[in-house]
């Protein structure tokens, strides 16, 4: 691996892992404005974003349903919350299902919101019997262009 010197110094390794491990979180889903679907890789790990105007789109292309939370991205910086772990309480997205979300039901939502984070996961058995996400992955949408 060749790290490209940056001014007097080399990258830091530890940045670098950071990088790729984003860009490895970001392959996990897409977003769409508009143009052809576009799903992401990996067996049963397919969640597609739709931003079409006042609504997002979350789609999943899965076998088993994706919870999620959506929050404001200035406002996410500051948020205490949680993976739901209680399925009958949670949003989620059923398999090979879509679920709308209306931007302005968004949490910490306002009228200058430019951009909202997508957090979702699935539900497994922990050892104890109770369920926990797999992992929560997020993606950044862009919702600044959308017509007000």
């Amino acid at each position: 691996m060749i790290i490209q010197p940056c001014g007097d110094s080399t990258m830091p390794v530890n940045r670098l892992i950071w990088i790729l491990a984003a860009l490895a979180v970001c392959g996990t889903c897409t977003i769409n404005r508009g143009e052809a679907p576009r799903t992401a890789p990996g067996p049963g790990l397919q969640v597609e974003v739709d931003a079409p105007g006042r609504v997002l789109i979350l789609s999943n292309g899965g076998t088993a349903a994706v919870y999620y939370t959506i929050l404001e991205r200035r406002f996410a910086a500051r948020a205490n919350w949680a993976a739901c772990r209680v399925p009958g309480q949670c949003p989620s997205v059923p398999p090979a299902g879509r679920t709308p979300v209306a931007i302005d039901s968004i949490a910490g939502y306002d009228s200058d919101a430019r951009d909202v984070i997508v957090y979702w996961w699935r539900l497994k058995n922990a050892a104890n019997g109770t369920l926990r996400p797999d992992s929560v992955r997020s993606h950044i949408v862009p919702i600044g262009l959308a017509p007000r």
